[in-house]
């Protein structure tokens, strides 16, 4: 399960196998990654733990992380679940570049920025992992590594 938060700057994602009805998968909410099967359902409330918790273990890394992987003077982009954001104190457009992990150009647009923010589009794109760049007219790059 991936979860995102609605103005898509972090994400945080957690695996579980089938449970009963009666139980409840998730995190106790104090701030650490474990996650556990509790058998008292807490819907649209914080998560109890018991005695009767099972943690799970996690074949990945979890945990909340945040979603912007490089700023460099006011110029970030970050991969969401609806492609990839991009934000600039300083530019009006930029130039977007997509490679695969061996380099091959597998995307290249300009991407025009409405109140320093804009979106690109990846769901044209085969799964694979990614590798996107964007420059401004100033010579500031930021660059993300995104999974499709």
């Amino acid at each position: 399960m991936i979860l995102t938060s609605s103005d898509e700057r972090w994400t945080d994602q957690l695996h579980y196998e089938a449970h009963l009805a009666d139980e409840t998968v998730g995190r106790y909410p104090d701030g650490n990654a474990d996650v556990y099967v509790m058998n008292v359902p807490t819907i649209a409330k914080a998560n109890l733990i018991s005695s009767y918790a099972s943690p799970i273990e996690q074949p990945y890394a979890t945990g909340i992380s945040d979603m912007a992987y490089e700023q460099h003077d006011g110029l970030t982009i970050r991969s969401s679940s609806n492609g990839l954001i991009i934000e600039s104190t300083s530019s009006a457009s930029v130039d977007l570049r997509i490679v695969t992990m061996a380099g091959q150009l597998v995307s290249e647009e300009k991407i025009a920025l409405q109140n320093g923010y804009g979106r690109a589009q990846t769901g044209n794109l085969p799964s694979g992992i990614y590798v996107a760049s964007v420059s401004d007219g100033q010579g500031n790059k930021a660059s993300c590594k995104f999974m499709k």
